[in-house]
């Protein structure tokens, strides 16, 4: 098993105004003031939304124009065509200015382009149709059009006039219309900034309707505002979390009749803890499905329809639709894991780049996105048609790589595209995709931000499974809504056991099991595209969030893993107290300099006795005077010519020493294999066999080889099933033999290879940090 390296979460003391006003348990206020909600005030406005002032939609750039525009247009008697887009914000966008326009008297139509025939926004045949046949005098586009200059101009080549609404990043030059509403115009730190589509349309018909004087009249589709925002995995901050609190009540207990209807056809409960998971998971996809196998016109209609036994015809539709999807979707899945398996060299390059016959091109979206969990990598899926010679590209990103622009660097390979920084989608001549794979994978090479920590988990709390209770939970919630920009909070248990594992799901590809701590304290977990085969056996510590499981009127708590890695038991661990900044540590940075000896050997004839020197395996062996961990004493200067292993390491190195001016002067670090460390503390446990009688310390074999010492406990175990050795330990303390063990401990290599791999992430991830906030 591999596994991502762990943040662990920051000791901070926090000002009692502030877990005053925040209440309830202490880890709710820790939260908040780890994601930089640091003032009472700030927290108010977060917890509960009427302490939220939201900005004035006058802000976003045109939209007073825009307006105006519409007023006019309704005086005149122009028809509109409100052009939508066939994702669940394009729906919504659309739905809802079209019954907002219905509700005001307006001449209005709509108008949805075909997934596989037009794709995203606006297009010339498209245009003409409902200008020449239907009769537009106005195109109101949403949640597309900025980057359509050509389209437009044809529109008033035609005769119509258009407002462009949308919030996809901007081109460098703007349609020329009537006004251009998008948020992406605003400075990056304006509250309106992360509105999604049918954000932008709903501040639209908001200041449309104050000026009509129907003043609240317009909170009657923030449900549409919630299920477009949540769907579109928007940014749920400033302005989008004030409106996803306010629309998600009305969408979950007072749902709209199309709305009802999917959840009475779907089964879907509405249920306060879980109301995000519920759009994410329930009705997006549902939603979805319609436009990405048929054509989201029928979405549509089903968000306007008022007739119950209508609607639920149409949910119907819906739920046949996504079942289609399910398919398609493991379908596409099954062929790219295949093309791994025979290719597993792909799984060295940086990005994924894949393609096959006539995949799905509706759903490539999806597949794509479990890829990019599963292997923590950005990931292209391109399907492609022999009678075309054309592929369909769907791509999703990981953190640390805007998507569109690495893809669009190579725009000449493309035949046309657009997308954002987590998401894009292209197409592209098949006879090109092997040249544009090779450029892509370069250019992720050479603009990926330190991949250290891509994928790392950060670890919110840690709590013992007593402390997991409803109660506990129910307060945990009070951060919600939870989604991008703020996301459910990853808490870690240590020292538990998993049992009882059984796969579950139509396909066996998920997990349930039960976790079990020291004490025999329970509670069931789910482990979601995780193969119950591929469960570890051995004490772990889990990374997990928490929900309810509400069934027939009671709440069980459960977890939902999101990661486990090997228990470091506490007589491998030295216990350090946590880490006082000292603000006045003078930290100097001589990383990767390329006369590293000569700078260690001038820096030790310079300070002498004032001055240690740590240093640690292969990376001690050529520098006079090293010390490693454990023969570390107070002094004024050091030298850390060694990336430590884990940052408990530093931590204990700087209590140690308690230095005033730090010098490092590290290099990469080599990965070390299970091969490599076995070896070497092969050769550790010679010399201590030679020199002390088998009589040694955690800390001296650790130090010895440059690992943490339940790293090197594994490796012992290796040699001990080997029948190399024995050994026994008493707290710290470790007595080596040369005699094989009467009864061999089981080792497990695969949890070595882990413990290696996190070690290589935190070396990496120390090489490139800024060390001062590191250390102070």
């Amino acid at each position: 098993m591999s596994h991502p390296y762990w943040i662990e979460p920051q000791r901070v003391t926090l000002p009692y105004e502030f877990t005053t006003v925040v209440g309830g348990h202490p880890l709710i206020a820790q939260i908040l003031y780890q994601r930089g909600i640091t003032e009472p005030r700030a927290a108010q406005e977060f917890l509960n939304s009427d302490f939220y002032q939201p900005a004035d939609p006058l802000e976003l750039p045109d939209l007073e124009q825009a307006v105006n525009t519409l007023r006019h247009a309704k005086k005149a008697g122009w028809r509109i065509c409100v052009w939508g887009d066939f994702d669940v914000d394009g729906q919504t966008s659309t739905t809802l200015l079209v019954d907002a326009l219905r509700q005001l008297d307006y001449d209005v139509f709509y108008y949805i382009p075909e997934r596989a025939g037009e794709s995203h926004g606006l297009n010339t045949g498209g245009i003409q149709t409902v200008i020449q046949e239907q009769h537009a005098d106005l195109i109101l586009t949403c949640d597309c059009g900025v980057s359509n200059l050509e389209e437009v101009a044809y529109a008033y080549e035609l005769g119509a006039k258009v407002i462009v609404t949308d919030h996809h990043e901007l081109l460098p030059e703007l349609p020329a219309c009537e006004a251009v509403v998008n948020p992406q115009r605003l400075p990056e730190t304006h509250p309106l900034r992360v509105l999604c589509g049918v954000g932008v349309a709903y501040m639209v018909v908001k200041v449309l309707y104050e000026m009509e004087g129907r003043h609240t009249k317009s909170d009657q589709w923030l449900d549409l505002v919630a299920l477009g925002t949540i769907a579109d995995v928007a940014v749920l901050q400033h302005d989008n979390r004030y409106l996803v609190q306010k629309g998600l009540p009305q969408l979950m207990y007072q749902p709209r009749p199309g709305l009802a209807a999917i959840f009475e056809v779907g089964g879907i409960t509405p249920s306060e803890l879980l109301e995000t998971e519920i759009v994410g998971f329930g009705l997006g996809p549902r939603l979805n499905a319609v436009g990405r196998l048929d054509h989201a016109k029928d979405a549509v209609e089903l968000l306007l329809a008022k007739d119950e036994m209508v609607t639920r015809r149409m949910a119907m539709d819906l739920e046949v639709y996504n079942e289609q999807r399910k398919q398609y979707c493991d379908e596409v899945e099954e062929d790219a894991e295949r093309i791994l398996r025979y290719q597993p060299q792909l799984l060295d390059e940086p990005a994924l780049v894949l393609s096959g016959t006539n995949w799905h091109p509706g759903v490539i979206g999806i597949v794509a996105s479990r890829l990019v969990e599963r292997y923590n990598k950005a990931t292209i899926l391109i399907s492609t048609s022999p009678e075309e010679g054309v592929g369909r590209a769907s791509a999703r990103s990981v953190e640390g790589l805007h998507l569109q622009n690495a893809i669009f660097k190579h725009q000449d390979l493309l035949l046309g595209g657009g997308g954002h920084a987590m998401a894009a989608g292209f197409a592209i001549q098949t006879e090109r995709i092997p040249e544009f794979r090779r450029a892509f994978q370069q250019t992720v090479i050479e603009t990926q931000q330190d991949d250290a920590l891509n994928g790392a988990i950060a670890i919110e709390g840690w709590v013992t499974l007593p402390e997991i209770t409803a109660d506990f939970i129910r307060d945990l919630y009070r951060l919600a809504p939870f989604g991008a920009g703020n996301p459910k909070p990853v808490l870690g248990s240590q020292n538990v056991r998993l049992t009882n594992v059984r796969a579950i799901g139509a396909n066996r590809d998920h997990t349930r099991l039960v976790i079990v701590d020291s004490q025999g304290q329970k509670i069931t977990g789910l482990w979601w595209r995780k193969s119950s085969t591929d469960i570890p056996d051995y004490p772990v510590d889990v990374a997990f969030t928490v929900n309810l499981n509400e069934f027939r009127g009671s709440s069980t708590p459960q977890i939902i893993l999101r990661d486990v890695r090997p228990y470091y038991a506490t007589p491998v661990v030295a216990n350090t107290p946590p880490l006082v900044a000292k603000n006045d540590i003078q930290v100097i940075d001589y990383r990767h300099d390329p006369h590293r000896l000569e700078r260690i050997h001038q820096l030790a004839t310079e300070h002498g006795d004032r001055l240690q020197i740590w240093a640690e395996g292969t990376s001690a062996k050529a520098i006079d005077k090293a010390v490693s961990r454990a023969y570390l004493k107070p002094s004024p200067k050091l030298v850390i010519a060694s990336a430590p292993a884990a940052p408990d390491i530093l931590n204990q190195i700087l209590h140690r020493v308690s230095p005033e001016q730090i010098f490092v002067i590290t290099t990469e670090e080599v990965q070390q294999t299970p091969t490599d460390v076995i070896k070497a503390v092969a050769g550790a446990v010679k010399t201590v066999l030679a020199q002390s009688s088998g009589q040694t310390t955690w800390a001296e074999l650790a130090g010895a080889v440059g690992q943490r010492a339940f790293t090197v406990k594994h490796a012992l175990d290796v040699l001990v099933e080997m029948g190399k050795l024995s050994y026994t330990q008493e707290g710290n303390r470790v007595r080596i033999k040369p005699q094989p063990a009467n009864v061999a401990p089981k080792a497990d290599q695969e949890a070595l290879k882990a413990l290696l791999q996190e070690t290589a992430a935190y070396q990496r991830y120390f090489n490139r940090v800024n060390l001062t906030e590191l250390i102070q």
